[in-house]
């Protein structure tokens, strides 16, 4: 629609959106020469599925039209990426599972609350996955990508389980 009101094509709108090396992402990142040839691609597509050409009404009623979409995603995990993973408990001996993960239907919050279970040598049902994330108070966590999150919110969890033992198995002071 936007194409249309400027008076160019659509491939042209995205054209003049694609990212480039050099250009910031999204997240605030420069784009490097990793980045691929996007505008190569949006031709290419143009080029291959006839692109421009307007929607035809078809006998039956129905239109046939073809859509054409761009997105940015990271291309690799860096070596740097985080998760984080905090580990509370209740009364009756409960534990509370807070991680920044997203869960998109992969399954990873029910796999971390299942280390958790395994750790602390508790039935699963005794651990309270806390599934929405809360920016305000969930720990940080870098992406939710491929089996990334269980391998690094797995890893901050196994820690936040040894860091809860110790802490429970240190003497206490009185004062």
């Amino acid at each position: 629609m936007l194409a249309e009101k400027l008076n160019i094509s659509p491939t042209q709108i995205r054209l003049i959106n694609a990212i480039e090396p050099g250009h910031l992402s999204p997240t605030g990142q420069t784009m490097d020469h990793n980045t691929g040839d996007l505008k190569a691609c949006i031709n290419r597509v143009t080029e291959v599925l006839n692109y421009n050409e307007k929607p035809v009404l078809l006998d039956n009623g129905h239109i046939r039209a073809q859509g054409l979409g761009c997105l940015w995603k990271a291309p690799a995990m860096p070596t740097d990426t985080d998760a984080g993973a905090i580990i509370t408990f209740n009364e009756d001996g409960s534990a509370n599972l807070n991680t920044g993960v997203i869960e998109i239907g992969q399954g990873t919050k029910s796999v971390l609350g299942q280390l958790v279970a395994d750790f602390f040598e508790m039935p699963f049902e005794k651990v309270h996955v806390i599934y929405d994330v809360n920016t305000s108070s969930s720990p940080h966590d870098w992406a939710t990508a491929a089996s990334r999150s269980l391998f690094m919110a797995g890893n901050a969890t196994l820690c936040a389980c040894r860091d809860a033992k110790s802490q429970m198995l240190k003497p206490q002071l009185l004062s």
